[in-house]
């Protein structure tokens, strides 16, 4: 009796064990992003690998590498203006109100920055998926990756 070929069919969950895009390195950012063009490599590494642990490879499929480094571009962008608007030797009092929120309006001397802030309406129902959505709609970068984010079915809960 000869050999029989063992054949065997790809099931939908064979696809999410499947390797899925490597992890971007901070040269294809600063690729996509060439504004960040200036910033040390090492400080796009970091926001990257904040990225990477917060994102699952295998949920994100093809979408991963976009969604870190949009991700990261999204951080960094907050992270800047935190900077920015805290003033030289200022309390942590001034980075708390930048964390997640932005600041309405802040004059120090003849210095004085307002951040777009996300709805403050009672209508909103205050869950942390909102504020997350919130959070991210601040910039463009947070913008792209609400819209990756659903594009890879993460975007709707059900409860």
């Amino acid at each position: 009796m000869g050999r029989v070929a063992s054949m065997r069919f790809l099931h939908l969950n064979d696809f999410r064990r499947m390797p899925v895009m490597p992890a971007p390195t901070s040269t294809d950012f600063q690729v996509r992003f060439p504004e960040f063009a200036a910033i040390a490599e090492s400080r796009i590494q970091l926001f990257l690998n904040d990225a990477i642990s917060d994102l699952d490879p295998q949920a994100w499929d093809c979408w991963y590498e976009r969604g870190v480094m949009f991700h990261a571009a999204h951080a960094m962008s907050l992270a800047d203006a935190a900077a920015a608007a805290t003033p030289a030797g200022a309390t942590s009092a001034a980075g708390a109100a930048t964390s997640g929120y932005g600041i309405k309006e802040k004059k120090v001397g003849d210095v004085e920055v307002t951040f777009a802030t996300g709805s403050s309406s009672s209508s909103n129902s205050g869950s942390s998926r909102d504020s997350f959505a919130t959070s991210f709609g601040k910039t463009y970068y947070g913008e792209q990756f609400l819209i990756l984010q659903a594009k890879a079915g993460l975007g709707a809960v059900t409860v």
